[in-house]
């Protein structure tokens, strides 16, 4: 595995295993065990908004490693996002929180390739905004 939060940078390796643990732990319930925002808590409670898809690599790609630690350590509210995503600061370590954005980064489809990041604002996809999970 790849870190460098200077340069934005995480690359998971296929063997990233605590990573996946952990966000088999405490993930799931809301992104779904492939990272498609459909997890039994998401799907149940109707959540808006909807939780990130994880697998949206045209989105999830773009993202600084920095700004996927600073939510999953403080919270969506943290950087002006849902407060429903909750802050894992008091349960998982710092690299454990490293060790899941590697997970997260595995599961975008396209896959992510370090030197993907620039540093521009990223609009969220339009059916990630707001509204419960519809039907397939």
């Amino acid at each position: 595995m790849l870190l460098s939060f200077a340069g934005s940078v995480v690359m998971a390796s296929e063997s990233n295993t605590k990573g996946a643990k952990i966000y088999r732990q405490y993930c799931i319930s809301c992104h779904g065990s492939e990272g498609q925002g459909d997890g039994d808590r998401a799907k149940n409670e109707q959540l808006d908004p909807r939780p990130r898809v994880h697998a949206n690599g045209d989105y999830m790609n773009m993202i600084p490693s920095m700004r996927f630690f600073r939510v999953i350590k403080f919270g969506g509210k943290s950087i002006g996002f849902s407060h429903i995503m909750p802050q894992w600061q008091h349960i998982l370590s710092d690299d454990d929180i490293v060790d899941v954005i590697g997970h997260i980064r595995s599961l975008a489809q396209p896959p992510f390739e370090q030197g993907m990041v620039r540093g521009c604002r990223i609009p969220v996809p339009e059916n990630e905004r707001k509204g419960p999970l519809k039907p397939r």
